[in-house]
């Protein structure tokens, strides 16, 4: 893919702000970052799913599989299959929480924390390529944006 857009994706966003415009935009953005990042992360032989995985635990923000699987947009055998690929790979380590033992939890191996640095760099290279030309008050509404349409539907 180029790093210029195709000219009718740039005459479709010339004052497109009737209904659809945001489900397109997302849509077609989210295909743009999808792609990049693959490419980004398939040096270390990581998908996309399983970088959002070790993302989640390294930041401590969803540590079980249910909860990461109630945001990712994949089903849940799709999580779990990852989930047991990146513990064989010894990046996750699963235990079981002391206030309920049914419930599986998921932590970053030392591999797992060292890999998950190099990823993000890999991510901020990726980042950068895709917001060229956007400020840095641009970037910050558009994640505060991003946040509020997440909160607003829910896992």
């Amino acid at each position: 893919m180029s790093d210029r857009p195709e000219p009718g994706i740039q005459r479709r966003g010339e004052g497109d702000e009737g209904p659809g415009a945001i489900s397109y935009w997302v849509t077609l953005l989210g295909g743009v970052v999808f792609k990049s990042f693959a490419g980004a992360l398939a040096p270390f032989g990581i998908s996309a799913v399983q970088y959002l995985i070790l993302y989640m635990c390294s930041q401590q923000k969803l540590k079980t599989v249910a909860a990461i699987t109630s945001l990712v947009p994949h089903d849940a055998s799709t999580i779990s299959r990852s989930v047991e690929y990146l513990r064989s790979e010894g990046l996750l380590v699963t235990y079981r929480s002391k206030p309920d033992r049914r419930v599986l939890q998921l932590a970053l191996t030392e591999e797992g924390r060292s890999l998950m640095a190099e990823l993000m760099e890999a991510a901020r290279a990726v980042e950068e390529k895709i917001t060229q030309g956007v400020t840095d008050v641009e970037k910050r509404d558009a994640v505060q944006t991003m946040r509020k349409m997440v909160i607003g539907v829910g896992p």
